[in-house]
């Protein structure tokens, strides 16, 4: 894939990843406004059974309420893109085996000067079969030693 059209998908997705957070970020200060804010009073006096009510404060608490919907509206749409975007990027770059927020430029250094010592090594390294080989248990001093077994007790040979 060329380079430029690479950055332009980047791109693409980090600005999406971005208005869906600011979109969630809305959503979460239109919430608090709406519930840390007090609601007025709408009923301002009470004369032989009639409440006179302030159409001000009416619209204001109702305006209240609104504020609340649009924040969770806002909240769950900046939810909705954020996991649409998360979801796409697996989808979409999971059979091509690249990622396309990694940088190509990360260089490995190192693995050319690591030597590998074990079983897939070089024949260089590894021992030659005609090398003589020692044991390493040590020697048994008394020739009548017995071990114990399920059998019972065996003499060592």
């Amino acid at each position: 894939m060329p380079a430029r059209k690479r950055r332009k998908q980047v791109l693409c997705w980090r600005l999406l990843l971005g208005s869906s957070v600011l979109i969630l970020l809305m959503g979460i200060i239109f919430i608090s406004v709406g519930f840390l804010v007090p609601k007025k009073k709408e009923v301002i006096d009470i004369q032989e059974d009639l409440e006179i009510i302030d159409r001000v404060y009416q619209a204001f608490n109702k305006d209240l309420d609104i504020f609340k919907i649009v924040g969770i509206v806002l909240f769950c749409v900046g939810g909705l893109i954020m996991a649409g975007v998360f979801v796409a990027l697996t989808l979409i770059w999971r059979n091509r085996g690249e990622d396309p927020l990694s940088s190509e430029e990360i260089p490995l250094t190192g693995t050319e000067l690591h030597q590998d010592n074990g079983p897939n090594a070089t024949m260089d390294v590894k021992v030659p079969a005609t090398e003589e080989l020692t044991t390493v248990q040590p020697k048994r001093v008394d020739p009548d030693e017995v071990v114990m077994t399920n059998a019972g007790l065996c003499k060592i040979p």
